[in-house]
């Protein structure tokens, strides 16, 4: 058994665009059947219902978070 992972990415939703140009595409739970048969769903489906990434939310963290030497839980809390 070998287990793999692939990240596709997508164009950055308007509200993320200011961080990076591009995102990880989150497949909604109403659409994960789709993903998973295939033919059930096209990746133009999966990428449409992207575009308004749900559930990813902003917000300014350490500039530690910068330095992959670094790895805390209290680099994910939000900062003034």
């Amino acid at each position: 058994v070998l287990w793999s992972l692939t990240v596709i990415t997508t164009q950055a939703a308007a509200h993320l665009a200011h961080i990076h140009d591009r995102m990880p595409l989150v497949v909604a739970p109403a659409l994960w059947s789709g993903w998973l048969a295939p033919g059930a769903a096209t990746v133009t489906d999966l990428l449409a219902a992207a575009e308004e990434a749900p559930g990813i939310e902003a917000w300014p963290v350490s500039p530690d978070v910068g330095n992959v030497r670094n790895n805390r839980p209290d680099l994910i809390e939000r900062v003034a």
